[in-house]
């Protein structure tokens, strides 16, 4: 039996997910790429939705793929982005595919809350008060989706979902949860008294998970699926990608800055505990949870949802598909004074047309 250690990550955000093959031999750990598949909000009438069988699906293609490749899969971790999540029902069951965050009706929730209600679920979380936090979507779902809220009897987070996928087992992993605003980041457990501010049942969450620690192993349905003979553990990373993305930063400093660019951009720095206070608030800061217990103190730019609109806009219109790098070429042709606007502009939220906008 071989020493190397092989471990497989699913790394998921908004424009692709990614599923990477990881090689330890005591010393030195190398990845590879082994698939990368584009991954997009799907419109259904008024609402905009995520489509976590489609990622589950071929991820599962991908491990069927390396369990061909590899002596054996040790272990699998996934990382996604934040606040996204699903309801699901007494049986385990999930009521529907994840609402996505750019959806305009959290916004309403938001609005609904006094500066000084705001300013107390600050208090409460260490979270900025945005309208993509979970909660926001989450309050509004009980007047937009008043039938499946009453029928919800356990939500879990987009990693969270696939994690139960994998392996049967509910549980909330801490980075992702810090993203509802339903947490308190300094004891790193569901704040009551942001539930009752927001009349959010606090049963409606799992156990919150540990890292490093297992979650459980994955379904024998899906080992007879990949063709495998022998356990695998689905392992509590830190699952929200912000966080994940952090612990890797090659540094041993522990004073820096970050700035973690995809979708988003993230810029911030590591902290032990969050820092509560009118400075942190004013300065429109918010204190995630991070990897093992860490603090991200951080702010959020739009990053590179602009590009990635105006690529798949102008790929729908030629009928073609060109590299970023074709892509980034297209701006030398370019005639002409070059028009400045704010980026952050709530108008590029989430347009139908990205370039009209414009």
């Amino acid at each position: 039996m071989s020493s190397t250690k092989y471990m497989v990550g699913l790394d998921c955000g908004n424009s692709s997910f990614r599923i990477l093959l990881g090689e330890y031999d005591g010393n030195t750990i190398k990845t590879q790429v082994i698939e990368q598949i584009p991954n997009y909000m799907i419109r259904v009438g008024d609402y905009y939705y995520w489509d976590l069988l489609r990622i589950f699906q071929g991820f599962k293609v991908c491990l069927k793929k390396i369990a061909r490749q590899v002596e054996k899969i040790d272990s699998i971790g996934i990382c996604t982005w934040g606040v996204d999540f699903a309801l699901f029902d007494e049986l385990g069951n999930m009521l529907s595919n994840s609402l996505s965050y750019r959806n305009n009706f959290g916004e309403k929730a938001l609005k609904a809350l006094t500066d000084e209600q705001k300013k107390a679920m600050f208090e409460k979380t260490g979270i900025l008060c945005d309208k993509i936090n979970s909660v926001y979507l989450l309050r509004a779902m009980k007047d937009e989706f008043p039938q499946m809220f009453s029928v919800a009897d356990k939500i879990l987070m987009v990693p969270d979902i696939l994690n139960y996928f994998m392996t049967g087992v509910m549980m909330n992993e801490p980075s992702e949860l810090s993203t509802t605003q339903l947490m308190s980041s300094k004891t790193r457990e569901i704040s009551e008294q942001a539930c009752e501010l927001m009349e959010i049942p606090k049963e409606l969450f799992c156990e919150i998970g540990t890292h490093g620690k297992t979650i459980g192993n994955v379904r024998k349905s899906i080992l007879e699926e990949i063709g495998v003979d022998y356990d695998i553990p689905v392992i509590c990373v830190p699952s929200h990608d912000t966080a994940s993305a952090i612990t890797a930063i090659p540094t041993s400093e522990e004073d820096f800055i970050f700035i973690s660019s995809g979708t988003w951009s993230l810029i911030g720095t590591e902290l032990d505990e969050p820092i509560i206070n009118d400075d942190v608030l004013n300065a429109s800061l918010t204190n995630e949870v991070g990897a093992f217990d860490k603090i991200t103190l951080l702010k959020n730019s739009i990053g590179m949802f602009i590009f990635q609109n105006l690529k798949k806009e102008y790929e729908h219109e030629t009928m073609s598909k060109i590299s970023w790098d074709e892509f980034d070429l297209l701006a030398n042709d370019h005639i002409g004074q070059i028009p400045l606007f704010n980026i952050n502009n709530t108008r590029f939220f989430n347009p139908i047309s990205m370039s009209k906008e414009i």
